[in-house]
C-alpha cells in the first residue's frame, strides 16, 4: 500500500521563507491561514484550533483516497542531490470525516509540493 507523509510542522507558525516574495495567503504560516479560513465559517462549523482541523482533515492511522493533481502544465520531475521534486501539487483528501463539519459547498485542498526519496 502506498503512503504519504504530509509534513504540517515546517511552515505551521514560521513563514520567514516567503518574507522576500509577494504576501498572499500562500505565503502565509499555516496558522494564519488556519485563521483566516476559520473565521469564515458560522460559528457552529468553527474548529477549536489548527490541530484539530488538521485531524478531521487529515486523520492518521485511517487508510484514505487521496486525489491529487498538477494544475499547472509542467508536469516533470525536477532532480535534486537527494530526491526528486513535484511542484505545485493539489492535494485533496476524500473527505468523508470533514464533510461532517463542513457545509456541502466546501472542500480542503493543499497546495505544496510532493518530494520522492
Amino acid at each position: 500500500m502506498p503512503v504519504i507523509f504530509l509534513d504540517f510542522y515546517s511552515n505551521l507558525e514560521d513563514s520567514s521563507l516567503y518574507k522576500n516574495k509577494n504576501r498572499n495567503i500562500f505565503s502565509s504560516s499555516l496558522v494564519e491561514q488556519f485563521d483566516l479560513i476559520n473565521n469564515r465559517l458560522p460559528l457552529k462549523q468553527r474548529f477549536s484550533d489548527i490541530r484539530s482541523f488538521i485531524e478531521n482533515a487529515f486523520p492518521s492511522g485511517l487508510t484514505k483516497r487521496y486525489y491529487i493533481s498538477c494544475p499547472n502544465y509542467k508536469r516533470e520531475l525536477v532532480q535534486g542531490t537527494s530526491a526528486s521534486f513535484l511542484h505545485n501539487v493539489v492535494l485533496r483528501a476524500d473527505g468523508a470525516e470533514l464533510s461532517k463539519k463542513l457545509s456541502n459547498n466546501m472542500s480542503v485542498i493543499l497546495v505544496g509540493d510532493i518530494i520522492e526519496g
